[in-house]
């Protein structure tokens, strides 16, 4: 990126005098040898300079869990060698449609499958990206948290090659592949250099189609998460999000927290979890978008040749529709933290609605360092340690949100202040300067985010799934924020920020349940 050049220019020129010294750093990391590496380990990784800090139960003994050096010593194993996939299908040739629209390839694969192809050989990287209507959009109290869960096992094993066979040929080709659960999808990505491209894509063909969730690592994943979802708890202000979108969306996979609950993630079985994952990553209802140093044709014969074909497609999710609330809800939740933390939530809008970009822009004057709730409620009045507000849009109505931490003596002006807020946006224009400010910074921030290859990839990927890809692209975009006008603003907070039809969650000593008029 601009902001990465700029970053080691100046850091390598303070540091050693050279701005350039990054490439004589990698000619001489280039030269390592196995000799060099066993040289140097020999020298720093002795025993008489270790340190070892080990953290054990409260019911456990140390006699039981520390080892003695021995022991230390003899679990220092050799690294196998990764097995290579042998792949003797031929390469089908046929393809469907193929047009060209602002730069990007759009094809149709034999499979049904969509791909988008961005190429860029600027730069000798790739990025590769597959997503399906899905994620947490998907699951209900019984399987909240399974999207994450299967993310977390998607490089973990396969048919061909265990989970350290994989870490090790990813990282022997300084590339990286994962699964991506999000909220209206669920996906992989692939990245990495241009040089390994071919055996990238192989390796993230075999993770998708032959992925296998050993036990032994879904129960080390599952603990993961386990321990994720209790954390949660200490996490005072994650609950106040948490309680305040279960109230919003009701029964709506939207109110679940993605993480799931613990009840949820302990009954997630493998086989449920395997089946699932081959038919929701089945070819026929996804779409594919590649970025950067990559042949279309090339990757399309490659796609068409490695996915599995015997297996029956999920059908997309469709949950109904969130109930709009009818009169205010107020949570209130007890911590035993010294701190509060309160949420607004109101329903929000669509990822394909002509309302995003005005409640997005809504959010930037409001929220950030330079809104008007950091600069009055934290600035001017010391009422908040930390403030926001966030527009968040879905495939069903997402959500607008207000948060602020303050100290529990505080949590009723903290309140009034938010709604004093709310009722000016609602009922004035906000200033030429506000709304230039606004609209700028999230055009830029949008502008900057996409120097990434994998940036582009998933954009591409995530907008063509949910049909909003814009006709001028990413340039479109920021043409939408950019016309964004006060007129729009005003019109989505009277319209969105309707009071009285909200949830008001708050998490702090002393916090009993209460209900109360509508302010």
């Amino acid at each position: 990126t601009v902001q990465g050049q700029a970053n080691a220019f100046g850091f390598y020129a303070q540091a050693t005098g050279d701005p350039n010294w990054e490439h004589r750093y990698h000619d001489a990391v280039g030269i390592v040898s196995a000799d060099d590496v066993r040289r140097v380990a020999l020298q720093w990784i002795r025993g008489d300079r270790a340190h070892s800090v080990l953290l054990v139960a409260k019911d456990a003994a140390d006699s039981e869990l520390l080892p003695d050096e021995a022991t230390l010593l003899a679990l220092t194993a050799t690294i196998g060698t990764p097995v290579s996939r042998q792949d003797d299908r031929p390469l089908p040739t046929t393809r469907g449609d193929r047009s060209v629209r602002d730069g990007v390839i759009h094809m149709r694969l034999a499979t049904g499958d969509r791909l988008l192809v961005l190429r860029d050989t600027t730069v000798p990287v790739f990025a590769l990206r597959h997503a399906v209507a899905g994620g947490q959009r998907e699951e209900d109290a019984s399987t909240a948290g399974r999207g994450r869960l299967a993310s977390e096992l998607f490089t973990r094993g396969t048919v061909h090659r265990g989970a350290d066979d994989i870490a090790f040929a990813v990282d022997a080709m300084a590339g990286e592949i994962g699964a991506v659960a999000g909220r209206n999808s669920f996906g992989m990505s692939v990245s990495g250099l241009a040089q390994h491209r071919d055996a990238m894509v192989d390796l993230g063909l075999e993770c998708m189609a032959d992925c296998t969730l050993p036990e032994d690592e879904l129960e080390i994943a599952r603990r993961g998460q386990l321990e994720d979802i209790h954390h949660q708890e200490d996490a005072p202000a994650r609950r106040a999000f948490r309680a305040a979108m279960a109230a919003l969306y009701g029964d709506h996979p939207y109110g679940l927290d993605i993480l799931g609950s613990e009840a949820s993630v302990q009954t997630l079985g493998r086989q449920d979890l395997l089946d699932w994952m081959r038919g929701r990553m089945a070819p026929g209802n996804a779409v594919w978008a590649a970025c950067g140093d990559v042949d279309p044709d090339w990757l399309a014969t490659k796609l068409e040749a490695g996915l599995s074909r015997d297996r029956v497609v999920l059908a997309p999710p469709t949950p109904a529709m969130p109930a709009p609330l009818a009169e205010l809800v107020q949570l209130r939740l007890t911590s035993d933290k010294e701190q509060s933390h309160v949420v607004l939530a109101f329903a929000g809008a669509t990822l394909d609605g002509g309302d995003r970009y005005a409640l997005q822009v809504l959010s930037a004057l409001l929220g950030g360092q330079g809104g008007r709730l950091f600069l009055d409620l934290r600035d001017r009045q010391s009422l908040a340690y930390s403030i926001s507000a966030s527009s968040t849009e879905g495939l069903e109505p997402g959500s607008f949100t207000f948060y602020i931490g303050t100290a529990p003596d505080k949590v009723e002006t903290a309140l009034a202040g938010l709604y004093g807020h709310i009722h000016r946006v609602r009922d004035e224009f906000v200033t030429a300067e506000e709304l230039d400010r606004a609209r700028r910074a999230l055009a830029g921030g949008y502008a900057i985010g996409l120097q990434r290859t994998g940036a582009r990839a998933a954009s591409l990927c995530l907008s063509e799934l949910y049909g909003t890809l814009k006709p001028g692209g990413w340039q479109a975009e920021i043409d939408a924020l950019l016309a964004v006008t006060a007129e729009d603003v005003r019109d989505v907070a009277e319209r969105y920020l309707t009071v009285g039809r909200h949830v008001e969650a708050v998490v702090g000593p002393d916090a009993p349940a209460q209900t109360g008029k509508v302010r």
